[in-house]
This record gives structure tokens, sequence and C-alpha cells, in this order.
């Protein structure tokens, strides 16, 4: 029987819709703000503002590892300290070497 507290029992009440994450969104924050703290392109971010900014990401550690790969295979100046940044803000090394392997590109 229907009880009327008890929406999920109705079929035609449906779960709360959520906006879908944009993967390439996240993709491309966390590698900016790894660009943007190791190549010392934003004035002031120290390591510390930028772990706390990725930390918004953390929930994702795809895509932070993701973006490490991507950094690690980068032809800039600065791209290991990305990577560090990146690893200490929760991408993990499997997954970053899983995208490695899969030949990830740095763009």
């Amino acid at each position: 029987m229907f009880d009327s507290r008890d929406q999920t029992s109705d079929p035609d009440v449906s779960a709360p819709t959520h906006r879908p994450v944009d993967r390439h969104r996240l993709l491309s924050r966390a590698h900016h703000i790894a660009a943007d703290h190791a190549g010392g392109y934003r004035e002031g971010l120290t390591r510390s503002a930028a772990l706390a900014e990725l930390a918004d990401l953390a929930a994702a550690p795809d895509v932070l590892a993701e973006a490490a790969a991507r950094h690690a295979v980068a032809d800039t100046w600065y791209a290991i300290h990305a990577v560090d940044l990146l690893l200490e803000a929760g991408a993990p090394q499997p997954l970053v070497d899983h995208y490695l392997d899969a030949g990830v590109s740095p763009d």
C-alpha cells in the first residue's frame, strides 16, 4: 500500500536530479590549478592554497590522476612540480600510471 510519506514507493516520483558533473571542466580546472602553482603563473598561489583549491576535486581522484599524467608527459619546466602537487592532493599513483600506460596526451 502506498504511504504518502514514502515517496520512493510511488513510481511516478523520480529521484532528485542533479546536474551532471562536467568531467572535462574538472580536469581542466585541476590541470590549471597545478600549472598556476607549479609555474608561478598566479601570484600568491602558495602550495597550501593550491592544495585547498584541489581539495574540492578530491572526490574525483581519477580527474586528479589524469591531470597528473597529462603534466607528466608535458614538455614544461614545471611539470614535475605539478605532478607532485596533484599526487599530494590525492591523485592515486596507480591511476596516474594507468593513464600514462594508456598514452594520455598533455592537452
